[in-house]
């Protein structure tokens, strides 16, 4: 059972006492599986997540690219308790990149589990640890999501902003077990190598 907090929509800060774990990630974690696992364990909106990602105010709804173009890193990195490093690794590559995909891609494996990888978004189509094709659309009403970070992505973490419905048959949560060693190995390898 999580704490239920109360926050001050312009101002998320880890002194007021949200709840963030780092060890919740997992290797080569994208930006949306960071925010997903913050905003599912704070109950917060999603607009006051997406209020938070860069320093000048934005269309909540029109949302953010997933980039270090657009995303304040050194604030998003304060705010998740992670390395700047370990944030720029979890975005998309500049605007126009080949690999980039539009839409929000995932492997429901890893998704059950609560991990949407970078490499989800670029390089194959077939998830680079359990060899299963990604999803690009929700099973239940066929919603595909733009890859950009919105309100509505974040209002349904795990799940799909048009049917709430999970991506994945189920939807993370804390206790969630680490990676084994293999597949941080394959997360690692096919990160490189896309």
């Amino acid at each position: 059972m999580l704490p239920i907090l109360t926050f001050d929509p312009t101002r998320l800060t880890p002194s007021m006492g949200y709840v963030f774990d780092p060890k919740w990630l997992d290797p080569y974690e994208s930006i949306v599986g960071m925010l997903w696992k913050f905003a599912r364990a704070n109950g917060v909106a999603g607009h006051s997540v997406v209020g938070q990602l860069t320093d000048d105010p934005v269309d909540v709804y029109a949302g953010v690219a997933p980039t270090s173009n657009e995303i304040a890193v050194a604030r998003v990195a304060r705010l998740l308790r992670v390395g700047q490093k370990a944030l720029r690794a979890s975005l998309d590559r500049e605007t126009g990149y080949r690999w980039n995909r539009p839409t929000l891609t995932w492997c429901r494996s890893c998704l059950r589990r609560g991990h949407h990888a970078i490499i989800h978004q670029r390089g194959p189509q077939t998830c680079a640890v359990h060899n299963e094709v990604l999803q690009d659309r929700c099973s239940h009403c066929g919603f595909e999501n733009p890859y950009r970070l919105t309100a509505r992505l974040f209002d349904a973490p795990f799940r799909c902003p048009e049917c709430r419905r999970p991506y994945a048959g189920s939807v993370w949560n804390p206790a969630q077990p680490q990676l084994k060693k293999a597949v941080r190995i394959a997360m690692t390898r096919a990160y490189f190598n896309g």
